[in-house]
């Protein structure tokens, strides 16, 4: 399943071997959330990021960092804060 998401950021241009430490990083320090599964008021139109979705909001995340128009669509129906990775670290400091 990781191996999808290297695959994912070497399509769009990142060195292999950039792309797997990367992943292996995230997975180091990721943390576990167990997914409450729900309706939601509004769906993604990709099915495949309904997971992301119900897993930023289980475990009550204040943003969701994605490229990804299908999400960032949805950013006037949630109160988390659906953001390119360019604006993640602005509001962090914002925030701190």
């Amino acid at each position: 399943m990781f191996s999808e998401y290297a695959e994912k950021l070497i399509a769009l241009g990142f060195d292999a071997t950039v792309a797997q430490k990367f992943i292996a990083r995230i997975i180091h320090l990721g943390e576990l959330v167990r997914i409450e599964f729900f309706h939601l008021r509004h769906y993604p139109a990709d099915t495949d990021d309904i997971a992301f979705l119900l897993c930023a909001l289980s475990g009550e995340a204040t943003h969701l960092v994605t490229y990804d128009p299908h999400l960032t669509d949805l950013q006037p129906h949630y109160s988390l804060c659906l953001c390119a990775p360019v604006r993640f670290p602005t509001d962090v400091r914002v925030t701190r």
